[in-house]
């Protein structure tokens, strides 16, 4: 079970559900792609946005950073969700095209930011809609664990926010 799992029930979503999935699915094994697929999961889902709301007009280019920047887009969200839109952009394309090595917590922040952005959606735009509440707990142990760490020790790692100390570090 990830974070994301609530969007499949809605299936106007399918276009960014799949992917906002893999994206968290990838965090300990590909952190690059966890990034990359974090920033195309918001893509989808801004290109989204612009089939389904009257009031967002698509700009002459649609590529995602002016989707984001036009007027009726930036009224739409508030001035932190844009930031945390931003961030997931700009790291995703650091990833991609400058090969930049993404760090645990770079990863983590941008499935959070994404989390965030599509609760957003979620709220506005579902049929049927429940807050969402992201775990840091799920969103790291979901379906996967550390083999080099017991996963009481992770948890104590988590719950301290000392993610950072983890990297190294054995069982």
């Amino acid at each position: 079970m990830t974070n994301f799992d609530y969007l499949k029930k809605e299936k106007q979503f399918d276009s960014f559900s799949e992917v906002a999935i893999s994206s968290e699915k990838l965090l300990p094994i590909d952190r690059e792609a966890c990034v990359i697929n974090c920033r195309r999961a918001m893509e989808f889902a801004v290109k989204w946005l612009y089939s389904v709301d009257a009031s967002l007009q698509k700009p002459y280019q649609d590529n995602l950073h002016s989707l984001m920047s036009t007027e009726e887009f930036r009224a739409l969200v508030d001035k932190g969700l844009w930031r945390r839109m931003d961030l997931i952009r700009k790291m995703g394309n650091r990833a991609a095209h400058a090969g930049a090595k993404i760090t645990f917590d770079e990863a983590s922040l941008c499935l959070q930011n994404l989390f965030i952005f599509l609760d957003f959606v979620a709220c506005c735009y579902a049929k049927e809609y429940e807050e969402g509440k992201t775990s840091t707990l799920r969103m790291c142990l979901s379906r996967w664990i550390y083999p080099n760490i017991k996963q009481e020790k992770f948890i104590l790692i988590l719950c301290f926010g000392m993610r950072a100390g983890l990297r190294g570090r054995t069982g």
